[in-house]
């Protein structure tokens, strides 16, 4: 039998387990472990052989110390050649010992993942398990390590850890952490990193940082979404216009309360005045097929908001716009 062909080897062991010949399984993966492989696939079988074996020693053979000692060759066998990364040895080695409640082990352990074989995995697991000891600061400093550890453009890193600083209850950590992400190069115009801090700020209250962020993202990417996002978020403080259905009850409930009539009034002209500006760089666009998709949809969007605001809205706007568009290039249809 060859000693790569590792589906053969398993079925073996499955055989001796299922036998309960615990020492016949141990010399099969023992005599399968002493031939060392060549290329990636053939690498990635074996390793997860070694992974098998200590999870049979763990969680059938209950017996720890073996385990440990199987993880601790694995490592040291992939230090030694070092030809592949397998974060996943380190991963499950440290989560033995978090299970036997060892958490200086599995400190060691981790430590060691993140030099010879760093993994977002491994920094997410040992700040999961620093967050349960309640070690705030040193999830802060692993954090600090995750980000700088990951890819220019990884934003998700970034986002992880203002969420770990929201739920410390802590906004302006988590502002001064979005203001060092946005200002990465690669990182510079990361909608999906923007949203989350516009979201962030909308979620505290913070509605005039919401919208100066909105203007800042807007001086470094005039995407039609942008515009979209920003016309949605000041048509979101018409005091739930937007998100009513009935609009006669709300033009009633409105009616009855000036104050409110002027909150209304003011958010519903913010909301034109982003659609005008963006109707009118899209008109000065240099790339007319974009030009024209993008105020298509502006358009579009814009309809659906005046529809929306009931009495207050004013859809001739958006009809007047249409037809000098119209005009131009041979028809645009509103819905």
């Amino acid at each position: 039998m060859s000693p790569y062909n590792y589906e053969v080897l398993k079925k073996y062991i499955d055989l001796e387990k299922k036998r309960g010949n615990q020492i016949g399984v141990r010399r099969i993966f023992e005599k399968a472990l002493e031939d060392l492989p060549f290329g990636r696939k053939e690498w990635t079988d074996y390793i997860y052989l070694w992974l098998d074996y200590a999870y049979f020693e763990e969680f059938e053979a209950k017996d720890i110390e073996k385990a440990r000692g199987i993880y601790s060759r694995c490592t040291r066998l992939i230090s030694r050649y070092g030809m592949f990364l397998f974060p996943e040895v380190w991963i499950s080695a440290a989560k033995l010992e978090i299970n036997e409640s060892d958490f200086d082990k599995a400190r060691t352990l981790l430590e060691s993942g993140i030099e010879k074989s760093p993994a977002r995995e491994i920094f997410q697991i040992y700040i999961e398990m620093e967050f349960k000891l309640g070690h705030v600061i040193r999830c802060q400093t692993l954090f600090m390590r995750y980000v700088q550890w990951s890819k220019d453009d990884d934003f998700c890193s970034w986002i992880e850890y203002t969420n770990f600083e929201k739920s410390q209850l802590n906004p302006n950590r988590a502002r001064f952490i979005y203001d060092i992400a946005i200002s990465q190069p690669a990182l510079y115009k990361c909608r999906q990193l923007w949203d989350s801090y516009i979201d962030f700020e909308v979620s505290e209250g913070e509605f005039d940082k919401a919208r100066e962020l909105f203007e800042i993202l807007l001086k470094r990417t005039k995407n039609v979404n942008v515009w979209i996002k920003y016309a949605r978020f000041e048509a979101f403080m018409v005091k739930d216009v937007f998100h009513e259905k009935d609009v006669v009850k709300l033009d009633e409930k409105l009616k009855q309360n000036e104050e409110e009539i002027v909150d209304v009034e003011t958010s519903i002209q913010r909301v034109r005045d982003i659609f005008r500006k963006g109707f009118d760089y899209f008109r000065s666009c240099e790339k007319p097929h974009v030009e024209e998709w993008a105020r298509d949809i502006l358009l579009k969007e814009w309809e659906i908001l005046e529809r929306g605001f009931g009495s207050f809205g004013d859809v001739n706007l958006v009809i007047e716009k249409a037809s000098r568009l119209n005009r131009k290039n041979h028809g645009i249809l509103l819905s």
